[in-house]
Order: structure tokens, then sequence, then C-alpha cells
């Protein structure tokens, strides 16, 4: 199976059903299970401290372990966990269960995003393998598409059969060492060089943790407080659709202006979709929303680690993945005080956040690299 396929299905295991089926299924278990929305941010917070947790050891595990069995391990504690997740009962299991799925998850993110932009030879080619979140994005809305709106167990059981599925085909060999992208090679992103550009990128990419895990977490709940659950599931299954192309389109737009001026577009359209369903109830305000998001939800990442690559910081993805996961535990906590009065006041919080983070990516984007030497060799 060629390497961007199984990359794309590294990717929609690892972040798009084994992080991400949660959303869909958190109305379920608020109903039926008895999990209260401020419950319901402790899992996520604690699959998110997985997460982060995840890329600290990714970084400190390369290059001392073998990374085949390091991914299959991976691969198969996020399909047991989620086969779990509907056996057992208690907030303590589940946190367990979320928790490993969240170091599962990181890793997979980090080899996956590595495979992708050091063993893909063009950049836009690599984007529709970053899209393999979205594809895992539209697995995870179609599961409770499919089931009834009580089936909160059976929602998990078939969540761990698509993840099985999707551990199968990922579960080849990833990207030979050495091998960089022609993309890579040619920097071509306009990002200056150096530390501080590093920095910035960083903070925003942090910050992007924090507002996108709080929309990420809670957009279906929302929704469905006004709108039948399954409302809230097709919302996500659009979030997932407009995800699939949203990289390459992303990409495509980077040819024609400095990727840190999209990755600070790309935040700007993310907040609006973060304020819509706070402003009015309407069933088409949801679905813009969700097509907004989708169209941000792995595109900004994306970006974020083309212009952390520009910036030619080693280990870039492993660093970048650790500030992302760390906004992520502390998004839900920075949500949890509001969520009594319901799950739509903490989507304000991440449409100011996240407002916030395109003012840093928007410093970088009005920086200008440094002009190259005449007497260099490139």
């Amino acid at each position: 199976m060629p390497l961007l396929v199984r990359s794309a299905c590294l990717l929609a295991l690892g972040v798009g059903v084994g992080r991400f089926v949660f959303t869909p299924i958190l109305p379920l278990m608020t109903e039926h299970a008895g999990v209260s929305p401020r419950a319901g941010s402790v899992l996520a917070t604690l699959n998110y401290l997985g997460y982060a947790i995840g890329a600290l050891g990714a970084l400190g595990l390369r290059g001392r372990v073998h990374l085949l069995p390091l991914r299959r391990v991976c691969i198969v504690t996020i399909c047991l966990s989620l086969f779990a997740m509907g056996m057992t009962d208690g907030l303590v299991t589940w946190g367990a269960l979320r928790f490993l799925a969240g170091v599962g998850g990181a890793v997979l993110f980090v080899l996956g995003v590595d495979d992708l932009l050091s063993g893909v030879a063009r950049r836009t080619t690599a984007a529709w393998g970053f899209g393999g979140v979205g594809a895992g994005i539209v697995l995870s809305g179609v599961v409770i598409a499919l089931l009834g709106d009580a089936a909160w167990r059976e929602a998990w059981w078939l969540a761990g059969a698509v993840g099985c599925a999707l551990g199968v085909a990922a579960w080849g060999k990833g990207s030979p060492a050495g091998v960089h992208s022609a993309d890579e090679q040619t920097r071509r992103g306009g990002t200056p060089a150096g530390p501080w550009p590093f920095r910035l990128v960083w903070v925003a990419y942090a910050i992007e943790g924090v507002g996108y895990i709080i929309i990420g977490t809670f957009l279906v709940a929302a929704v469905s407080e006004n709108a039948p659950v399954r409302v809230g599931s097709m919302v996500w299954v659009a979030v997932g659709l407009v995800a699939l192309p949203s990289c390459a389109c992303w990409t495509w737009l980077t040819l024609r202006v400095r990727r840190a001026t999209a990755l600070t577009m790309a935040l700007l359209v993310q907040a609006v979709a973060a304020a819509l369903p706070v402003l009015t109830t309407a069933p088409s305000a949801a679905l813009a929303s969700g097509m907004l998001f989708g169209a941000t939800i792995i595109a900004v990442p994306w970006l974020a680690l083309m212009v952390a690559r520009d910036t030619g910081r080693r280990n870039d993805v492993v660093l970048m993945t650790l500030g992302y996961g760390g906004g992520q535990v502390v998004g839900p906590l920075l949500a949890a005080p509001l969520l009594a009065g319901g799950y739509r006041s903490s989507l304000m919080v991440a449409a100011v956040v996240l407002a916030i983070g395109a003012g840093v990516a928007g410093v970088l984007a009005g920086t200008r690299p440094a002009p190259a030497n005449p007497g260099s060799v490139t």
C-alpha cells in the first residue's frame, strides 16, 4: 500500500477516530450514561493530557527505539481502548482509557506527519494524506448517524471496528530515514529561519490547541442542546467532509500568499466557526459553523507544521505537537467553569482565544525573511 495511504490511515485512526469519535458520542453519554458536562470536560482533558505526554514520549524515544513496533503498539492500544469504552462503566475507567488513546494518538500523529513531510515528494500531494484526519472524522460521525440515539455502547464498539480496519491499512512501514520532500529542501514558504520565528509559530499553534479543542469537544453537544443528537452528528460529518480536501486547498493558497499569512487567515476563519453557534441557534448557522471548522480543523495544524519546518528547527513536529497537546489540556479546563449554563458559552471562549492566536501568527506573517546572500550556493 502506498505511503500516502498508510499515513492517511494512521492519522485517521490516531486523531480522526481515536480522538474525535468522543465528540459525537458525548451527547449520547450525557443523556444515557449520566455523564455531566463537567465530567465530559474531565474525560476530554485526560485524553488531551495523554496526547501531550505521548508527544513528549515521542521526543524522548526518537532514535532510541524501532518505530515500526511502536507504531503497531499504539494502533492496538487505540483500538482496544475504543472497544473497552463500550464495555465498562465509571469515570475513572473511562478517563484511563481516554488517556491511553491520547498517548497513542499523539505518537501516531507524529509518525504520520513525519512520513508525509519527509517521504512524499510534493507538499500538495502530502496535503491529501493529512486529509486522513478528515476521513476519520467523517467515519466517527457516520458511526452515530447509523445508530439509535441511545446506543452509546454500540457506538464505541463500532468505532473500535472502524479503528481496526484503519489499523490494518496503516500496519506497514513508514518513510525511509533520510528522505526529504522537494518542497522542504527548497523552503518556498517565505518564513524567516531562526529561533524566534519558530517561537512565534509555536505560541500560535499552542493557542490554537486551546481554542480548537473546545470546539472539537463541545460543538456537537452545543448543537444538540437545541436539536436532536442526529443533527449534531450530521454537523460533525460535515466537519469531516470539508476537512478532507482542506489541506490541499490551503496548500494551493500558499502558492499565492506566504504560509504564515495563510495560517493567520485560517485561525480567523476558525474563530468565526466558534462564534456562530453562540450568536444564533439556527440549524443553518450550526451547519455553517461545522463547515468553517472543517475547513480549518486540520488545515491549521498542516499550515503551522509547514511554517515550523520552514524555520529550520530540528524536531519541529514533536515540539509543535507538544505545545499543541499542552494547549488542548488547558482548553477544557478553561471552558469547564462555563459549562454549568450549557456548552455554547464555552465556544465564545474558543473564539476569543483563536483570535489571539491569529494575532500572534499575524506578527510572523508581517515579518519578511532576510534576503539571501547573493554569493551563497543553493
